[in-house]
């Protein structure tokens, strides 16, 4: 496969399918995706019918995605189901390759000596040859340094024939043998005819376009286009014209799509049982082209919630688990395993189909919690060791059973029974709007009160479990317990006389811990909402959840001076922001200070266009292009200045000499490297008030968060050497630590 990466990805796809993409695997859609030879593919699925996507690298600059959703099929465009699976392949290669390599001699002996760039020729009567599964080809050894992916398949394939070191080589293929070359050769840029040297194209992942899918009772009718016809060759279908031969989709279809594909091919109707369409139609996706018109365009695709079912057995030296999932009707089944009857299931445009998604989340959470997979095919699974079992039975079962219906055996039941888990407790004594005193205690289910001293020795000994009389155990609740120690020593929440006292962010914390809540729209800002108002320079009417993002954004800035809108794109950031400026410029005390919004390049428009629409009396200014130099001398108080990041990198010595009310960063995603000028350029900025702009504030790795909070709040989650220590390594891990994932969802919540 080519060298392709991120960046190549992100070139290749216009700004609005990354972002849609990168949203789509951020949301659980990308049901599958797998590297290929060529490239990469996989299925989306999104409430309509889930989409079957290909994408070819040719280079590793040129990428060519086949999809069957209308922004592909209109332009050839890289879509945003192409970007989801490709950056999905992506993060299964960066998880592959942080695991130990398991046998590195198999490894060097596959490292196979760079393939040669190779010429082909064809038979002049190459045409007639395929039709009766026969193909004469000429390979010869070019002079050229550029190599194609295709040159690296077919020195493969020349090997296996025995002529990988010849410079020249004469093919007569038939059957098998010349189906395998074709795929070996697909997309190769120098294949021509013996007699005339015309160039002969052969490109794969194309689809046999199907004319009309009709309902007949259960049964799919597919009804092919007029006068095309498509030939199999050992199972591969293929379409030839002058110059040209297709191959229908990545590779070999399975048998019973071949036999659709070879009725179709050969101008004929195919008719499908309703089910075994409906259950196929994404993978089918990448060998036939349906319709984008009717039923079949219009269908949506919903997965069926399953309930997921947990039987837990066993002692404190092995616990046995069956993970089941169960649909209504039906019974349950292993995830990922087994068949049901009734899905999918068609009615009235909506088609339920099973939750493999769902399925597969529950299978993660049990393997995040210890347990090893022993029948997949029976659901069952099994953890051994006692601190192993302690810590599943105290700590990750609770948060199971919120969702789960878990059901013990009467054995685990005693088990449990002599097990005395002690959890932290937040009693408040005292609180404001942004400040908090409160004592700490450490709490049995059954309401005793432990010495906090002795409880937090057993912490800090990372030992928090100890055996008592009876056989029974006494186990603190890891996560919590240390979320709450952590919490203390890293948000300067002080002891004074036995008592604890936070302050602004430190105390919303506290009390978001208290209330077990990760949410930062707390009652504070929910009470203040009838009293926020729109200024009446502004000319929008909003939404209400548009107006608590504004009374939130207000909130946010009085009390801790900056915040991070992380909208989804399309719920309107800019208004949003538009409201708040307009709010700090009628109703705060810095009516001259100057506000600056941070946009790309291709945004400074679009920020200018909002403005006029919904506050057009506030006088803007764009400082950017060979202008700017004459705008920054005319500016004036009170004004909006909109730049690009590029230009304040340029123009930072000017920008540090200004005190700004407030400073905008959209698209704060491209700041998610720390160490590039812009992220740099943005964080030295003056200003009272600091706003964050992104759909998606994590793409890589919680580094991003980090930088972005960089600038919003300075020094809230620590420099960059402590933050990369503390948690940037321990979440990067496989099975990160759940108490620091949530450590980190509280420190941010505010």
């Amino acid at each position: 496969m080519s060298d392709w990466n991120e960046e190549t990805l992100r070139k290749a796809a216009s700004w609005k399918a990354w972002k849609e993409g990168s949203a789509l695997l951020r949301d659980g859609c990308v049901l599958d995706a797998a590297a290929t030879i060529t490239g990469w593919r996989g299925t989306v699925g999104a409430g309509k019918r889930p989409m079957r996507v290909s994408v070819i690298a040719k280079s590793h600059n040129d990428l060519e995605a086949r999809c069957p959703c209308p922004e592909n099929q209109s332009s050839g465009a890289i879509c945003c189901h192409a970007v989801a699976t490709g950056l999905a392949v992506l993060r299964q290669q960066a998880g592959a390759a942080s695991e130990p390599t398991k046998h590195p001699e198999s490894a060097a002996a596959t490292a196979a000596q760079p393939p040669h760039a190779w010429d082909l020729r064809l038979s002049p009567r190459w045409q007639d040859a395929l039709a009766r599964g026969l193909l004469a080809i000429t390979a010869v050894k070019s002079a050229r340094q550029e190599t194609a992916t295709a040159d690296a398949r077919l020195h493969d394939f020349l090997n296996r024939q025995g002529f990988g070191n010849h410079p020249e080589a004469h093919l007569q293929l038939r059957g098998p043998q010349c189906a395998s070359l074709i795929q070996a050769i697909a997309d190769h840029p120098h294949i021509r005819t013996h007699d005339n040297g015309h160039h002969v194209e052969i490109s794969a992942g194309h689809r046999l376009a199907v004319a009309q899918a009709t309902i007949h009772d259960d049964q799919i009718l597919l009804i092919p286009q007029p006068e095309t016809t498509w030939l199999t060759i050992d199972g591969l279908p293929l379409h030839l014209e002058q110059h040209l031969i297709q191959l229908a989709g990545p590779e070999k279809p399975p048998a019973r799509l071949l036999e659709i594909i070879k009725l179709l091919g050969n101008g004929k109707s195919a008719a499908v049982p309703q089910r075994e369409f409906l259950d196929h139609l994404a993978s089918w996706q990448e060998w036939l082209e349906f319709p984008d018109q009717g039923w079949l365009a219009d269908i949506h695709f919903i997965p069926v919630e399953p309930s997921i079912l947990l039987h837990l057995d066993g002692s404190m030296k092995k616990l046995s688990a069956r993970l089941l999932a169960a649909y209504p009707g039906e019974e349950p089944l292993p995830p990922s395993h087994g068949q049901l009857l009734s899905l999918p299931r068609l009615t009235h445009g909506i088609c339920h189909v099973r939750n493999l998604s769902a399925e597969q989340a529950a299978s993660d959470s049990l393997a995040r919690a210890g347990f090893s997979p022993t029948h997949p095919d029976q659901g069952t699974w099994q953890l051994t060791g006692e601190s192993n079992i302690l810590r599943f039975l105290t700590t990750c079962l609770p948060n199971l059973q919120s969702n789960w219906s878990i059901q013990p055996s009467h054995s685990l039941q005693q088990l449990q029974n002599h097990i005395l888990t002690v959890s932290p407790k937040i009693k408040v004594l005292s609180s404001g709007d942004d400040w908090l005193q409160f004592d700490l205690q450490y709490q049995s289910p059954d309401g005793q009160i432990l010495p906090t001293a002795e409880i937090r020795r057993l912490i800090q000994s990372g030992n928090p479990h100890r055996k008592l009389p009876g056989n029974r155990h006494l186990c603190i609740h890891n996560h919590s317990a240390n979320i709450i120690e952590s919490l203390i020593s890293e948000c300067a929440i002080r002891q004074e006389n036995g008592h604890y006292s936070a302050s602004k962010c430190a105390a919303e914390i506290v009390m978001n811990f208290h209330n077990n809540s990760y949410k930062s729209l707390n009652t504070s800002v929910l009470n203040k909402l009838d009293d926020f108002q729109i200024p009446a320079t502004v000319h929008a009417s909003l939404r209400p959840y548009q107006l608590l993002g504004c009374a939130w954004l207000a909130d946010r800035i009085q009390r801790y001076g900056g915040a991070l809108l992380a909208d989804d794109m399309g719920l309107g950031k800019t208004i949003q922001t538009i409201v708040l400026i307009e709010h700090i410029k009628t109703l705060t005390r810095t009516p001259d200070e100057p506000v600056l919004v941070v946009a790309t390049r291709s945004l400074l428009g679009n920020w200018r266009a909002e403005f006029e629409r919904f506050a057009p009396s506030r006088k803007l200014r764009i400082l950017h292009g060979s202008t700017r130099e004459a705008e920054q001398q005319a500016a004036g108080p009170g004004e909006v200045w909109i730049t690009s990041y590029g230009t304040l990198a340029r123009d930072l010595a000017w920008h540090l000499r200004q005190s700004y009310a407030l400073v905008v960063v959209d698209e704060a995603s491209l700041m998610r490297n720390p160490d590039t000028e812009h992220a740099r350029a943005v964080a030295k900025l003056n200003a009272q008030h600091r706003i964050a702009l992104t759909g998606t504030p994590i793409e890589n790795g919680v580094r991003d968060l980090w930088s972005i909070f960089r600038f919003i709040q300075p020094g809230w989650l620590g420099n960059r050497d402590e933050f990369r220590e503390r948690y940037e390594l321990a979440l990067a891990q496989a099975n990160p630590p759940e108490h620091l994932l949530r450590l980190l969802r509280l420190k941010t919540s505010p």
